[in-house]
């Protein structure tokens, strides 16, 4: 029954037909669960849950994917798990209240991220006066300093940052009008190690590195629903890989309101998208997130925020989100291979249509560059609300500068250029007609980043 498989370059077992139960605390996998009814394949599934290092894997009723770190049901017959993968023709999704299963070998599980990674929010300058003073704890001096030490003294004493400078200081912060963290500065200004763990760096003599807590800011985690038809049909199109999630989130915190979906994403529903779930022309939500760019979806929207990047960076990151990097090879191997090259042909020319058609077709526009949110969050953050029509509340802004990325901006990159001179030959051009558009529509250019010897 047990059979070795390669999926989506993740080595797993394929462990057969499992009863499930509707019951929550029955269920064969409780530790998590996504939802897609309309793309649900075998391998998102996979993806789904190695991100999430739980090995055994389980998909029902065709759009249900479960993960578990052991299973609380035995086998069934292979014949009850007879549904078709709505994303995959060929693949079967589980039955009714039976799961399709799968076990990741634990090689292929990888290595949970590391703290720095997921709390980390930037090295900034201290505040010079009171500022600092005035909105946070006493410093304390702790020659066993480490970030993790320092996140969970500020957890215990309800303080959302965690502020880590000269090597063995550590201090809480609520950021206020009067302490605002805006002024991010370069990593290598805080390069000293910390006291408790070398390997680890500490702030600096006049910087501090920022750590996020467990405490949520209250101040702009409330986030509601509009009144059903109350609100313009506003999109927030992209082509994939552009941001578009990390933007939501800036949005949601700084307006209060949900943004919608076209796509009913079960997954960020779960990451506190509620939005996600609602029906996207319910026009309750303040912006609708899409990647369609035919003319006829085009013009059943009031207005549309059309978030543009670097096609060389949007496809990369479209390409791990789909394949997540697991391809059984070493990844300068596999960026040879020809379907690597059919992927770069095929997504450079929907990059180009996506941007040429909301350009082309959009009732009122407003063009943001990915970019440019990168270097001034706060500033196009204005732009999009002024667009919008919605005023900037103060303390949600204060809240969001400290929390800017949230969960949702990837940081992934790759030592090397993966693009070969024929695909920049032809990405090239098209990068140089969307900034001639964009010129002709009277819109923001593209930034400099795009490459001096392309615009």
């Amino acid at each position: 029954m047990y059979q070795p498989l390669t999926l989506a370059g993740i080595n797993v077992t394929f462990l057969g037909c499992y009863e499930d139960s509707v019951v929550p605390s029955l269920r064969t996998l409780q530790e998590e669960f996504l939802s897609d009814y309309r793309r649900m394949t075998v391998e998102k599934c996979l993806n789904h849950c190695r991100k999430r290092y739980l090995p055994f894997v389980g998909l029902e009723f065709g759009g249900e994917c479960y993960c578990g770190r052991q299973l609380h049901r035995g086998p069934a017959s292979l014949p009850d798990c007879n549904v078709t993968c709505p994303g995959h023709e060929n693949s079967t999704c589980g039955g009714v209240n039976r799961l399709t299963v799968y076990h990741i070998h634990p090689r292929a599980m990888g290595r949970p991220p590391k703290d720095r990674q997921r709390a980390y929010r930037g090295c900034y300058p201290v505040p010079p006066g009171p500022g600092l003073k005035h909105a946070a704890s006493m410093p304390v001096r702790d020659h066993l300093l480490t970030p993790r030490r320092c996140r969970l003294s500020c957890h215990q004493q309800v303080y959302t940052l965690a502020l880590v400078r000269n090597a063995t200081v550590c201090q809480c912060l609520n950021a206020s009008a009067t302490c605002r963290l805006n002024n991010a500065s370069s990593d290598e200004n805080c390069n000293f190690s910390c006291s408790g763990n070398e390997r680890q760096k500490c702030g600096g003599p006049s910087h501090m590195s920022v750590y996020r807590t467990e405490i949520e800011d209250r101040r702009c985690a409330t986030v509601g629903f509009l009144p059903d038809h109350s609100w313009p049909l506003v999109a927030l199109a992209s082509y994939p890989g552009s941001g578009n999630t990390w933007v939501r989130h800036l949005i949601e915190r700084a307006t209060g309101i949900y943004t919608g979906s076209y796509y009913n994403d079960g997954d960020l529903f779960n990451k506190g998208f509620r939005g996600e779930r609602e029906n996207w022309l319910r026009r309750n939500t303040v912006a609708v997130k899409t990647h369609r760019f035919d003319r006829a979806h085009i013009e059943q929207f009031h207005s549309a925020i059309l978030l543009i990047r670097n096609p060389y960076s949007a496809m990369l990151a479209e390409h791990n989100r789909k394949y997540a990097g697991h391809t059984g090879l070493p990844a300068s191997k596999y960026y040879q291979l020809h379907e690597w090259r059919e992927f770069v042909d095929g997504q450079s020319r929907t990059w180009t249509n996506t941007n040429l058609n909301w350009l082309q077709y959009s009732k009122r526009l407003l063009v943001v560059h990915y970019e440019d949110i990168v270097r001034d969050t706060m500033g196009q953050l204005h732009r999009i609300l002024d667009f919008l029509g919605l005023p900037a509340s103060e303390e949600r802004l204060i809240c969001l500068e400290a929390d800017k990325d949230g969960k949702f901006k990837r940081r992934r990159h790759l030592e090397f250029d993966p693009y070969t001179s024929d695909m920049k030959g032809y990405t090239n051009i098209y990068i140089k007609t969307i900034d001639m558009s964009l010129r002709l529509y009277n819109q923001t250019r593209l930034p400099q980043e795009y490459a001096e010897d392309t615009l």
